[in-house]
């Protein structure tokens, strides 16, 4: 699962549902408006990976290899 802008509102709790769900969710977000905070709960869930939003060449072969069951955009 990929969810991007998940430090926001919607996208730290949709993150949850899918965690509770047992589900492996990477979790995108650039901290413009979200906070780290509203993910601070999930920081020891071996099912959940953060990625803080930078320039897309740093993740560029890890995106070009990804290919997430679904994908939610939350960001706005």
């Amino acid at each position: 699962m990929l969810i991007t802008g998940v430090a926001g509102f919607l996208g730290s709790h949709l993150c949850d549902v899918f965690l509770k769900r047992d589900w492996h969710v990477v979790g995108i977000a650039n901290l413009l408006t979200g906070a780290a905070g509203n993910l601070a709960h999930l920081a020891c869930d071996p099912r959940f990976r953060f990625l803080r939003q930078v320039p897309l060449p740093v993740h560029g072969e890890w995106f070009a290899s990804m290919t997430p069951a679904q994908n939610y955009r939350v960001a706005a």
